[in-house]
């Protein structure tokens, strides 16, 4: 479950560059995430374990949730009539993972009508599913037989050499796991559009 209440402006600022007016949208908004695992024990012999089937007894898990505050702001800036600009920011604060600020940046220049040069530079942010935090946690032996002992046998696949018949059995953990961190990124991109007249 998802619960949002945001407020935004966007509108022109009331004066202008060579190109035109500059633009402006700001805003905030206010966000829980709310989370019910499904799986039910129905009992002390309860044997189900079909691995994240929404009925898997490891899913008897406590509802979670998290709040999300986040405040954005972005600018456009007509510098010339044949080059633009935008500039935007958006900060989010988690009560879980803390706050992350990530900005975007791009540009568009058209020296003629047939020819355009644009690129654009931003990062972004990218918190953990509730099942990757805080999903049931299920382990066991590795029951394949492709693997050997990599300090003894190249590559750590069993063959005839000697000490590569011996066949490695790690133990497996599946499910949630409250450490992990966010997923970070930046992105890039440039690019030509060049339309000729038909």
């Amino acid at each position: 479950t998802v619960t949002t209440v945001d407020a935004n402006f966007a509108g022109g600022l009331g004066f202008d560059l060579w190109g035109g007016e500059v633009q402006l949208a700001t805003g905030i908004e206010l966000c829980r995430e709310e989370f019910g695992f499904a799986g039910k024990r129905e009992g002390a012999n309860a044997t189900r374990e079909i691995y994240q089937a929404p009925f898997d007894v490891n899913n008897d898990q406590p509802d979670v949730r998290r709040d999300v505050k986040a405040l954005y702001v972005e600018a456009y800036l007509p510098v010339h009539d044949t080059f633009e600009l935008t500039l935007a920011a958006r900060r989010d604060q988690y009560d879980v993972f803390g706050s992350t600020t990530n900005p975007k940046y791009s540009f568009k220049w058209q020296p003629l009508d047939w020819l355009a040069f644009r690129g654009a530079y931003s990062t972004g942010f990218k918190a953990p599913e509730f099942t990757r935090l805080y999903g049931g946690r299920l382990s066991g032996e590795y029951t394949g037989t492709d693997l050997a002992d990599p300090a003894t046998c190249p590559g750590g696949r069993p063959s005839a050499a000697p000490g590569c018949a011996a066949l490695v059995r790690p133990e497996q953990v599946f499910g949630g796991n409250i450490d992990l961190k966010p997923e970070t990124s930046k992105q890039r991109s440039i690019g030509v559009v060049f339309a000729p007249a038909g």
